[in-house]
């Protein structure tokens, strides 16, 4: 079968076709391109598994040519895909230049897919959801020290946003409080607020690399639905980014609080602290569905786009959103609530905790758990089958 970019497939072995043939899953594809592409295909290759370790070390010389040798957990053989003689001269659309996502040994990913198959640059909406369930899957295997310093380092990041909306918009003569109260502009403000510092700071989190509870509920999740993981891994991830992301927030206060940055520019950061406080238990709670909701589409969007710029808008236009309107992120409330108490404002544990951290909390993981990673696994992923045949099994013992 030929396909209309000059793809032939077939079963069988190569029939005299004059081009490079990839094996993957029992079907042959077969390229015709010239000489020079095939080798910056070999050299975009090379130079991706050279400087990014995702299981496949590669190795060259002058004389023979690459060659691959596994470095996986336990010291896996790569699977035949990954063959240099095979798959790496076929998968016509990758070159020097081009994105190059994960490739971990056993795995082809659909990012993989998308960008050297289809030559997309956009994951379909199931592609996505794969893609997001073998992240959780991935991520659930990081080193001890890894995962800590990368949730540390998120909430670093967190720290750096939240400072940016405080500090610029938060200092707006149409702030609330801020400037007379005939100037004062709430939709500008707002508008301001959110329109950069929180977008930098998970744009920084997503391109950059460090591990964010929020988004760990939706990785974590769509691995559990499709059996990667179990639920102890979800919790044991979930607690030490939680964890993580707090101990990098403080820090980060404490640094702010030494810098003197916010030293006269506090205004609106008390200010929201007590309007955080005034609400009730419920209202954070669905506050925080909504924030990590919009969060979690972020984090889906960033997967679906395959280069910086689509990172950055996908990840813009929901965390922007967010910012706008003004939900309960648990991990930027941490930020908030140690940098006033830096900043001299009376704020008790429990308010702290009880009033907001574990409501907010509780309610991120069930929009980026449940409103998310789980409506999607029921549109693309195991649970239909898996009730699919729970409910045939019923029929017949009935």
């Amino acid at each position: 079968m030929t396909t209309g970019n000059g793809h032939a497939m077939s079963n069988g072995t190569n029939g005299g076709v004059d081009g490079n043939v990839s094996a993957h899953a029992g079907i042959k594809v077969e390229l015709v391109m010239p000489e020079g592409e095939v080798q910056d295909i070999q050299n975009a290759r090379i130079y991706h598994d050279e400087h990014f370790s995702h299981g496949v070390r590669v190795t060259a010389d002058e004389t023979t040519g690459p060659s691959r040798k596994a470095t996986g957990i336990l010291g896996m053989r790569s699977p035949t895909n990954l063959d240099p003689n095979a798959g790496l001269k076929a998968i016509g659309a990758v070159s020097l230049g081009t994105p190059m996502p994960k490739w971990p040994p056993g795995h082809q990913s659909a990012a993989f897919e998308a960008v050297a198959v289809k030559k997309s640059f956009i994951l379909s909406p199931a592609e996505i959801y794969a893609e997001c369930a073998h992240h959780g899957e991935e991520k659930s295997k990081f080193a001890w020290y890894k995962l800590w310093t990368l949730s540390i380092i998120a909430g670093c990041y967190v720290g750096f946003g939240y400072t940016t909306c405080l500090l610029i918009g938060g200092t707006l003569l149409q702030a609330p409080g801020v400037g007379k109260e005939a100037e004062e502009n709430y939709g500008l403000f707002k508008l301001v607020y959110g329109a950069v510092g929180f977008p930098f700071s998970f744009t920084t989190i997503v391109v950059c690399g460090s591990e964010l509870y929020t988004s760990l509920c939706a990785y974590m999740t769509a691995a559990w639905w499709e059996g990667k993981v179990g639920v102890l891994d979800v919790l044991r991830m979930l607690a030490i980014s939680w964890i993580g992301n707090f101990i990098g927030c403080a820090g980060m206060a404490g640094l702010f609080r030494a810098s003197g940055v916010y030293d006269h520019h506090d205004t609106t950061l008390k200010r929201q602290v007590a309007a955080k406080l005034a609400l009730g238990w419920g209202a954070v709670f669905v506050k925080g569905i909504f924030a990590n909701w919009l969060v979690g589409i972020a984090t889906w969007m960033a997967n679906a786009a395959q280069d910086l710029t689509g990172k950055a808008v996908a990840i813009w236009l929901p965390i922007s959103a967010f910012g706008m309107i003004g939900f309960e992120h648990c991990i930027a409330n941490m930020f908030l609530f140690v940098m006033a108490w830096c900043q001299g404002e009376n704020i008790t544990a429990k308010q702290f905790i009880w009033h907001n951290l574990i409501p907010s909390t509780l309610g991120n993981y069930i929009g980026g758990g449940v409103c998310l990673s789980t409506v999607y696994a029921i549109a693309y992923g195991a649970p239909p089958k898996r009730i699919g045949k729970w409910l045939d099994q019923k029929l017949k013992r009935n």
